[in-house]
């Protein structure tokens, strides 16, 4: 098998445009201080998922079990009304209606201390042990997996990659991973939060073993919609499809529906 040749490299005809324009930001950013990051211990998020119609009943039965999600050290981040695709894979994405492209799902994302209390959460929770609080065939999906470093609490949009089929890890790596982070850090996105192959299936995942999952966030959807919306990250994304399959969706949690209902 040939080896795949990198096109991001000084060959491309819009770094040669660009060259002076391009330099001149690297050297702001290498004239920048390190952002401070604080790095995760053994912190998990768990990624939980059903269909959207199905909202109300997420929303009162995490209420209801928020308090067990505690003992075991579990911290409800938000849940997110809608998930939006902003990178299908070929084929499209069933996140989406196929004939309206309504979004489909809502999405509950939980931090625990451990990849221990999140499973002991899971094998005790009657929403994974007995998956009774949904209609047959619609089943809660999730999947775990840990942190590499925890973000500020108000960092409520997320940006979820699933990278699968990587047919050549090294420019995979070069010129799309290495180049994509400098255009996240500009734009004030904490990129990175996760970023691993080890994903612990919860029951049922949309995810599966072996796909490698990016997490950023960031204060405001904007920071990450600039990202993706911009020429240079077009240019990155039309090289990545020559090495791997992506799947980047983007979702705004909120505590609201928790806090509305307690106090009711």
């Amino acid at each position: 098998m040939s080896q795949m040749v990198c096109t991001c490299g000084a060959n491309s005809n819009y770094q040669q445009q660009q060259q002076s324009g391009t330099d001149q930001q690297t050297q702001q950013r290498q004239k920048r201080p390190p952002k401070p990051v604080v790095a995760a211990k053994d912190e998990v998020y768990a990624f939980i998922r059903a269909r959207r119609e199905h909202y109300p009943v997420m929303k009162n039965y995490m209420v209801r079990e928020s308090k067990i999600i505690e003992n075991y050290k579990g911290t409800i981040v938000g849940l997110a009304e809608k998930v939006c695709v902003l990178e299908a894979p070929l084929g499209g994405s069933n996140w989406v209606s196929p004939t309206t492209e309504d979004p489909r799902y809502c999405v509950l994302v939980i931090r625990f201390d451990s990849m221990r209390n999140a499973n002991l959460w899971s094998f005790s929770d009657p929403i994974f042990k007995q998956q009774d609080c949904l209609p047959p065939n619609e089943m809660i999906e999730g999947f775990i997996v840990p942190m590499k470093h925890l973000p500020p609490d108000d960092c409520k949009t997320f940006t979820m990659m699933n990278i699968r089929n990587v047919r050549d890890a090294q420019a995979f790596q070069e010129c799309y991973i290495d180049e994509v982070v400098p255009l996240l850090d500009d734009n004030n996105v904490e990129q990175g939060v996760v970023s691993t192959d080890e994903v612990q299936p919860l029951r049922r995942s949309w995810v599966k073993r072996g796909d490698f999952i990016f997490v950023h966030q960031a204060r405001r959807p904007d920071s990450l919609i600039n990202v993706f919306n911009s020429e240079a990250y077009s240019r990155l994304r039309a090289d990545r499809e020559n090495w791997a399959e992506c799947e980047t969706l983007m979702f705004t949690v909120s505590r609201e529906p928790f806090r509305s209902a307690r106090r009711r």
